[in-house]
C-alpha cells in the first residue's frame, strides 16, 4: 500500500512535472536551432555587406575610368592638370559630341576609326563619347611627358589623331593637335 501510494504519488505530481519539463525542453532546443540561424543569417549579412562594401570600392574606380556624366569641368581641369605636368600649354580646345560617321554612297561607314567607334556604341547601350580637339605648344619631349601621363590617367580616353606642326626656328616650339575620344555613361 505504501509502494502503491508512492507511485500514486510520483504518478500525480511527478508525472506533469516530467511532462512539463519534456515540453519547456523540446521548447528550449527549437529556440536555440533558430538562435543559431538567426546567427548565421546574421553571419551571412555581414558578409554580404563587407562583399557590397569591396564591391562598391571596385566601382568606383570604374565611374572614375567611366563617368556616369561628360563632367566637362573635370575634364577641363584634367587636361590643364596635364598640360602642366608635361610642361606643355594649352592652346587650343574644342569639346564636342562624339563624331558622326561619313556615310559613303554604298551606305557604309568611310572611315574604319569612325566604323569601330559606331560599332562600340551601337554595341553597348549606356556608352557615349566626346571628342576633343586639343592643340598643345611645346617641345616634343613635352609631347611625349603629355601622353604618357594621359595613358596613366584614370579616365578612359583615346588619342585617335596626332598632327605635328611646324618647329618655331626661334623658340624652339611646336604645335601639336590631338584628337581625343573621351568616353563616359549616358545619365
Amino acid at each position: 500500500l505504501l509502494v502503491a501510494g508512492v507511485g500514486l504519488l510520483g504518478y500525480f505530481l511527478v508525472w506533469p512535472q516530467y511532462q512539463k519539463m519534456k515540453v519547456e525542453r523540446s521548447v528550449f532546443v527549437a529556440k536555440r536551432t533558430d538562435m543559431l540561424m538567426r546567427q548565421n543569417l546574421l553571419g551571412s549579412i555581414k558578409g554580404l555587406i563587407k562583399e557590397t562594401k569591396d564591391q562598391a570600392n571596385r566601382l568606383s574606380s570604374i565611374d572614375e575610368a567611366l563617368p556616369q556624366a561628360p563632367r566637362i569641368p573635370e575634364l577641363l581641369a584634367n587636361f590643364d592638370y596635364l598640360a602642366g605636368q608635361s610642361g606643355s600649354l594649352i592652346s587650343g580646345l574644342l569639346i564636342s559630341s562624339g563624331p558622326s560617321p561619313e556615310i559613303t554612297s554604298e551606305g557604309l561607314i568611310a572611315d574604319s576609326r569612325d566604323r569601330q567607334t559606331y560599332e562600340l556604341l551601337s554595341s553597348t547601350q549606356d556608352l557615349a563619347l566626346m571628342e576633343v580637339d586639343l592643340t598643345l605648344r611645346g617641345q616634343y619631349v613635352n609631347l611625349q611627358t603629355f601622353l604618357v601621363n594621359l595613358e596613366q590617367n584614370l579616365r578612359l580616353q583615346d588619342v585617335q589623331v596626332l598632327t605635328l606642326g611646324s618647329v618655331d626656328a626661334e623658340s624652339g616650339l611646336q604645335d601639336y593637335t590631338l584628337k581625343i575620344q573621351v568616353y563616359y555613361q549616358k545619365e
